[in-house]
């Protein structure tokens, strides 16, 4: 079929009358029962439909699946037309961005931007779930409802970049652009909705609740004790998350989901939600420079999903083959990640953690790392990085792009980080050597990089001995030391965040470089700071780890 057939098969529209019954049937005796046939719907169904009769073509219109359904004698129920028509909008979308060579049928030509009109829709679909006194009598799946809000914020993603870029619109295009203005899919915008649903879910206090943190009568509305908007605005916690990491505001997206207890994200469901998570949080802890932080938590994530991979129907599988790609793609980025964060902190890993990494990563590229090489690392940062949203929007008349500019700064601040620690992996390999060494015979070492004497002809046993200072500092920070308490100052912050709460398990404490120092005039004493480990702790901790587990058996036994 081509994209101007208007054909609407029989048993097109049989499925989607089926489709709406089951998701608005008030007669269902069963709510699990339900549930699980809309997901058949939803997952599998829909997509059956769609690879033998859409799979080069749109679906059709909301407006031509109304007809159809009155030619039938079958009212097009409001609800379940807002949510056909988020799915006729998801799958433009994927086949807009699918079609690279731009092809020329009108159809497509024009939904090229009217595929953004999908803003109106999701508009209305959550204005159901938030303007209402009362919550709906209908239900939608947990993986429909993260499809929902990932494809949300993936969509705001695809309009920054559509408006960021005004060479090469058509007249159709800046005239829609003039029409719509800037009001939609903006920054605010999007954000008034996501902390809206967090609100009226009361989700932060189901939370705190659940963690104890609340041990008073909090008072919960009908829906917070609504499983569906339990989701949505958990959902809505990790779309802030993964918003702020967006537009490189990284301490916003880590102070997003604080509310969300480390423990909770291990029982999901769904390995998705998991990976996704922590992916982006893995990041903005890289960007932030916290980096032992960054390695406890990637290490404990990836031997929780090896586990959980490898462990036969453990973890229910997408049936769309780009979500598992997806999937596969994001766990491949956490061990980048890793590399990179124990590049820039070394520190001792999990073994079977670092064979896996080393052959996703690679050895040589891993090796170029430990040597300081920019381009080894500007290559790792390029997969790693996720698409940042561009923040400007040029002129409709002109022929401005600024679709990078976002993603270049943040590269260069990534970059400028690297640089500020070229000369550390050296420092370290040869303090390890020694207990004791003369400044002059450290400088006389780095002076055989051509780079640093390039750098420091003139000066080289002060640029040592910063190269030192900026060792120990940044050991420091990325070790997690508080220079507040430290390094107290007269001075006081205004309006300064309160305190990160320590999550202990994230510590580890035989996690870290095993060299430390400090300069005496033009001495450098070296201390090896590694210590014989102490059996009853660890012992204490395996017992702590095994509770847990027998906590998880029996409350999957429940089940």
């Amino acid at each position: 079929m081509g994209y101007n057939d208007s054909i609407i098969e029989k048993e097109v529209v049989q499925f989607l009358i089926n489709f709406q019954n089951v998701i608005l049937a008030r007669d269902y005796g069963d709510y699990d029962e339900q549930i699980e046939d809309i997901q058949e719907h939803y997952e599998n169904q829909w997509n059956r439909v769609t690879e033998k009769y859409y799979k080069s073509d749109l679906w059709p219109k909301p407006e031509d699946i109304a007809e159809e359904f009155s030619n039938n004698g079958i009212d097009f129920l409001d609800e379940f037309r807002v949510l056909y028509t988020e799915l006729y909008y998801r799958h433009a979308h994927a086949k807009v961005g699918s079609n690279k060579s731009r092809d020329t049928s009108p159809a497509l030509q024009e939904m090229m931007y009217c595929r953004f009109k999908s803003w109106d829709n999701y508009v209305e679909f959550f204005n159901k779930i938030i303007n209402t006194e009362h919550q709906p009598y209908w239900h939608l799946p947990p993986q429909w409802l993260w499809d929902i809000m990932d494809e949300f914020i993936y969509q705001f993603g695809q309009y920054r970049q559509y408006r960021s870029k005004m060479g090469n619109k058509s007249a159709d295009e800046i005239d829609y652009l003039k029409h719509t203005g800037d009001d939609k899919w903006n920054i605010h915008s999007v954000l008034n909705v996501l902390h809206s649903i967090v609100d009226k879910s009361q989700i932060e206090e189901s939370l705190a609740v659940y963690t104890g943190k609340n041990n008073q009568d909090t008072e919960v509305t009908e829906f917070g004790h609504n499983l569906m908007y339990k989701y949505l605005g958990y959902f809505s916690l990790i779309g802030l998350l993964r918003f702020h990491v967006l537009i490189g505001d990284y301490q916003l997206a880590i102070t997003s989901i604080e509310a969300i207890p480390a423990q909770l994200l291990y029982n999901l469901k769904d390995i998705e939600w998991f990976i996704t998570t922590n992916y982006y949080y893995g990041f903005a802890l890289l960007m932030m420079k916290r980096y032992q932080e960054a390695i406890n938590i990637l290490q404990r994530v990836l031997n929780y999903i090896e586990r959980t991979l490898n462990r036969a129907g453990s973890a229910p599988q997408r049936t769309v083959q780009y979500k598992i790609d997806q999937q596969e793609k994001r766990v491949h980025q956490l061990y980048e990640l890793l590399a990179i964060c124990s590049t820039l902190y070394p520190c001792k890993l999990d073994d079977s953690i670092e064979e896996k990494m080393r052959a996703k990563v690679g050895d040589e590229k891993l090796a170029r790392m430990a040597d300081g090489d920019e381009k080894a690392f500007e290559d790792v940062y390029g997969h790693v990085a996720p698409k940042f949203v561009p923040l400007g929007s040029p002129p409709l008349d002109s022929q401005k792009a600024v679709t990078y500019a976002n993603a270049q700064l943040q590269k260069r601040v990534f970059m400028c980080e690297v640089r500020s620690q070229l000369q550390l992996p050296a420092i370290r390999r040869y303090l390890k050597l020694y207990t004791t060494m003369e400044l002059p015979k450290l400088t006389s070492f780095l002076s055989k990089n051509q780079d640093f004497s390039k750098e420091h002809s003139t000066s080289m046993e002060n640029a040592t001995l910063s190269y030192l200072m900026t060792c120990k500092v940044k050991m420091a920070l990325a070790g997690g030391e508080d220079f507040d308490k430290t390094c107290p100052s007269t001075s006081k912050i205004l309006n300064a965040p309160e305190p990160r709460p320590v999550n202990e398990d994230d510590v580890n404490d035989d996690n870290g470089p095993s060299v430390d120092f400090y300069v005496d005039g033009k001495m450098v004493h070296i201390a090896d700071t590694a210590v014989e480990k102490t059996y009853g702790k660890t012992f204490l901790k395996l017992i702590d780890q095994y509770h847990k587990y027998e906590d998880q058996a029996s409350q999957i036994g429940k089940k």
